[in-house]
């Protein structure tokens, strides 16, 4: 994953867009397709009950033994303070909304911590939420990343589980 190094310091990534993401939602998908889960190209769920979809960044199925599961992949890199709050309210919300209203069998999450200065002042807030959500039952799986100019880290406490 060392990809994400090169991705995430990339000024021609566009980080509104996600492009800087993109190779690690390919390499995670491909993970998920060994493990024998189909992943759909079309990354919209709907809800059969009424007139609602969701978009996500990977969605995924297993046909044998009809489960669902999606995963969200977000990074910080700038405006910690403000930026940390926002992807904090959007990860308990998003879990809410594909556990509870699109019930989806496996909600993963994957946050991706930028920080060159290497400060990474926001990171045990992110851990702790990320915490709480997997205790509460909003999120199955989780894996956090920090990432500098020159090196990544994998936390240890949260290894993703297909």
């Amino acid at each position: 994953m060392d990809f994400l190094i090169e991705d995430l310091n990339n000024p021609c990534l566009n980080k509104r867009r996600n492009q800087h993401l993109n190779n690690l939602s390919g390499y995670l998908s491909n993970l998920i397709e060994q493990k024998g889960y189909v992943v759909h190209t079309e990354k919209r769920i709907a809800f059969d009950d009424f007139e609602y979809s969701k978009k996500c960044d990977i969605y995924y199925e297993s046909m044998s033994e009809n489960r669902t599961g999606i995963i969200e992949i977000k990074s910080i890199s700038s405006s910690f303070g403000n930026n940390a709050n926002n992807r904090i309210e959007e990860l308990v919300g998003q879990a809410m909304l594909f556990k509870n209203i699109l019930r989806v069998s496996s909600v993963g999450y994957v946050f991706v911590y930028h920080d060159i200065a290497e400060k990474f002042h926001y990171y045990n807030r992110i851990k702790q939420v990320l915490s709480l959500c997997k205790i509460n039952g909003l999120i199955d799986h989780c894996l956090l990343i920090k990432v500098t100019s020159k090196e990544l880290w994998l936390d240890p406490d949260f290894a993703i589980k297909i």
